[in-house]
């Protein structure tokens, strides 16, 4: 048969501790709780109640009030809300409450031109719906100010111009950018051909639509044509072609004699052979659009 175990023997030098006595001794053991120590007050720090307190923030001679500024920036807000949810479906339901904002709101010339500024930056992020917002100008190119001094067209010809005039040079960028050896150069070329494409383009629309004049489009002829460096760039070449193809067909009914003149400039340099593959080829193709 299996071995019994055997309790263990006690002896009179391991007398038996109960529960208790062992959870006891376990608690005088323990050392007694830190105390928190609180900051002393002194003379220099006087008790302040929170009414005082709050008493020292109102102190403000001019205290904002909840609506007082959205008065001013409610039309600039709901033209951009206008905006954000304009496509080409649902044009005219937009187009109405553009109106309508314009009508109903309280615009003085710098609001004016705010709501200008908007709409323009909007269609330049955006050259595939240039044509949507030309048609958008176009509605209501002919609404004034209260003293009737500035139009929609005078405040968007003043941009385009301002957009033609601080074109920026690529030639002393690259120059710069090789001499300290940016590494984001390319990307900033990139950002600012977007821009410019955006802008031509815009241009275009707008005189498609009968919104710009001849003069501005001699303009953008002449400073992408001819420009301060002599020859264009590679960029320049691609806006120029951008520019025609959209505002080409307009231009050959009324200025002819201009578009023979730009075309032989444009076949001189397709063939030329100081531009690359892209950009010849953009110039044979405008050639042969028309």
């Amino acid at each position: 048969p299996p071995m019994k175990a055997l309790p263990p023997k006690k002896t009179a030098s391991q007398p038996a501790v109960s529960q208790t006595e062992k959870l006891k001794e376990l608690v005088t053991d323990r050392a007694p709780p830190r105390k928190a120590i609180l900051p002393k007050k002194t003379a220099s720090q006087p008790a302040v109640s929170q009414t005082e307190k709050f008493k020292e923030l109102v102190t403000v001679p001019n205290p904002w009030v909840h609506g007082s500024s959205d008065v001013r920036e409610r039309p600039i807000k709901e033209m951009r809300f206008v905006l954000n949810r304009l496509s080409p479906d649902n044009f005219d339901k937009m187009c109405v409450e553009a109106k309508k904002i314009l009508q109903t709101g309280k615009f003085d010339e710098e609001m004016f031109e705010k709501v200008v500024e908007i709409m323009f930056e909007k269609a330049v992020t955006e050259p595939k719906f240039c044509e949507m917002y030309a048609k958008l100008f176009s509605a209501f190119c002919s609404m004034t100010l209260d003293n009737g001094k500035n139009t929609i067209r005078e405040v968007l010809l003043l941009y385009c111009k301002k957009e033609i005039k601080n074109r920026p040079d690529f030639e002393k960028m690259r120059a710069e950018a090789e001499a300290e050896g940016e590494a984001d150069y390319v990307f900033k070329e990139e950002l600012i051909r977007k821009r410019l494409l955006g802008n031509v383009r815009l241009i275009a629309e707008l005189y498609r639509v009968g919104i710009l004049q001849i003069s501005v489009v001699r303009i953008v002829l002449k400073t992408l044509l001819v420009p301060k460096h002599g020859v264009p760039n590679d960029l320049e070449v691609e806006v120029l072609c951008e520019f025609l193809s959209v505002a080409g067909p307009t231009l050959d009914k009324e200025q002819s004699v201009v578009v023979d003149g730009v075309m032989n400039k444009l076949e001189e340099l397709s063939e030329s052979g100081r531009y690359p593959t892209r950009p010849k080829f953009h110039l044979i193709d405008v050639v042969n659009l028309r």
